[in-house]
């Protein structure tokens, strides 16, 4: 009987199994745009592409999403405004291995802007980081020769001429903001003019600024305490690392560390006292300091 028993048992796991959820590849899949940019005009053609960029193989089948929901197009005709939003991707195939389905997970999103108007700006599609050389086109419908330019950034204006291109240079974080672009044409012997929809543009530190925050709950003598210096490296590159220091009252309280989070074991009154951290990248020279952080032991 217990031999029939575990034989059960085995067959049951072995059902289960059977059924279980294909899990994930740890890799991206990544959307991208062979025609077309993420801000157009209606009625433009629009071209996504799908790709998994550790596997090139012909096997991959692709999944398109806007907004979350599954949709059955990688392209577009003539493309129409109700059709902005997020996009996505993801990638499955078969294999003969257990779990008989491979997913990668899905692509980052891809946020494309229909305008319907005249004139439209193209900004980046992800966010400039100082340093960073940033274009800016303003462009008019059906691409007529443009008689005058104007870029503006919130309410100021920044330059006027006949380039529909705003070429800012190493940029800095007070550059981000809301920018607009106004252009004029002749079409015929009449003159127009029209404006963009004004449009955001993002500009990242390097290193963001850490905030230390902590982790644990109501701080209680001979309770474990958790400091977390939360930051964000915004550069990519091989060697790219970030460097943790922390103080209490202006005093060091160990050797650099590659954690974020900075652990009192058994916490008592003399632990008391104002803490920051310190997030360092070598290769940049760049290093940011935290808010001050007051610790009380009850």
């Amino acid at each position: 009987m217990e031999l029939i028993h575990y034989c059960l048992i085995a067959l049951v796991t072995l059902a289960n199994a059977q059924f279980e959820e294909p899990t994930a590849a740890p890799v991206l899949a990544n959307i991208t745009l062979s025609k077309g940019d993420i801000q157009v005009f209606s009625g433009e053609d629009l071209m996504t592409t799908c790709s998994v960029p550790e596997d090139r193989s012909s096997s991959w089948r692709y999944k398109w999403f806007r907004d979350g929901a599954e949709i059955g197009l990688d392209g577009f005709r003539e493309i129409r405004i109700e059709l902005s939003g997020e996009y996505s991707c993801q990638a499955e195939k078969d294999t003969e291995k257990r779990p008989f389905v491979l997913r990668t997970l899905p692509s980052l999103p891809l946020n494309l802007r229909v305008d319907r108007g005249w004139v439209l700006l193209q900004t980046p599609a992800t966010p400039a980081i100082i340093d960073d050389t940033v274009i800016l086109m303003c462009r008019i419908r059906n691409n007529p020769v443009a008689r005058e330019v104007c870029f503006y950034k919130d309410a100021s204006e920044i330059q006027c001429h006949k380039s529909k291109l705003l070429i800012l240079t190493n940029v800095m974080l007070e550059d981000g903001g809301i920018y607009w672009c106004r252009a004029s044409w002749m079409q015929g012997n009449e003159l127009h003019s029209a404006q963009s929809v004004p449009t955001p543009v993002t500009v990242l530190d390097k290193l963001n600024t850490p905030q230390l925050a902590i982790v644990s709950g109501q701080i209680v003598l001979g309770q474990e305490v958790h400091l977390r210096c939360n930051t964000q490296l915004n550069v990519k590159g091989e060697g790219l690392h970030i460097e943790y220091y922390y103080m209490k009252n202006n005093s060091w309280l160990a050797p650099s560390s590659s954690s974020n989070t900075y652990t009192i074991r058994n916490v008592q009154h003399q632990d008391a006292g104002t803490y920051t951290c310190k997030a360092k990248v070598r290769i940049l020279d760049v290093e940011r300091w935290s808010n001050s952080l007051e610790l009380k032991v009850h």
